[in-house]
């Protein structure tokens, strides 16, 4: 391990990597990272993906396939993207994964994906919410009337969301995570609580 990685880990903190790839499965990366240097987890989301599947030759061929059965461009990324994570968790490092809803409320992905995420209870012990992306530079990309229209925001909370991102954005974002619904479905306090993640030593820990 780097003297800088094994500095973070004796002062105890849990070193994350924020991104995953098809070369990096099939190469064992994702292994060498936890065994080598104490990487303890690992997070993704879709821009990583994107990002991943528009570098190099490893997405080719099945972008090829799949676009010869007729899929669009997102029913491509979602289905490559479910391919890697259903690879990686094959090769026992299911423990390792989750999934970051920093930017799931965002005007370019809010829809379908986060009503299933709002209503896969099974997913929620794997997601957590990163706090990288309520900046104020990228405020207009999230719409309260579109979360509201979408059904998963209480249109009684709209003026107080509203209100809260012309002040906070960072406090904005997650007050609106945290009233987001699919009917009685919400996001549990864990997907917030990520304190014990980056913790390599947490509170009350031998």
């Amino acid at each position: 391990m780097t003297t800088r990685l094994r500095q973070l880990s004796d002062h105890g903190v849990a070193v994350w990597v924020d991104s995953i790839a098809r070369d990096w499965i099939q190469k064992g990366e994702l292994r060498r990272l936890r065994d080598q240097y104490e990487v303890v987890g690992v997070t993704s989301n879709p821009t990583i993906f994107q990002k991943a599947m528009g570098e190099g030759s490893f997405y080719d061929d099945d972008i090829a396939r799949l676009a010869g059965q007729g899929l669009d461009a997102r029913a491509i990324f979602e289905s490559l993207a479910l391919d890697d994570i259903r690879a990686a968790a094959r090769d026992g490092e299911s423990h390792f994964l989750f999934g970051d809803v920093s930017g799931i409320a965002q005007i370019n992905r809010a829809g379908p994906a986060l009503v299933a995420l709002l209503e896969r209870e099974e997913w929620h012990p794997r997601l957590l919410n990163g706090s990288d992306y309520p900046l104020p530079g990228i405020v207009p990309l999230y719409s309260v009337s579109q979360v509201v229209g979408l059904g998963v925001i209480e249109r009684r909370l709209a003026p107080v969301l509203a209100e809260v991102r012309e002040h906070n954005p960072l406090l904005f974002d997650f007050v609106l995570k945290r009233h987001l619904r699919a009917g009685s479905k919400r996001f549990p306090a864990s997907v917030f609580e990520t304190r014990a993640f980056l913790d390599r030593n947490p509170a009350g820990a031998s």
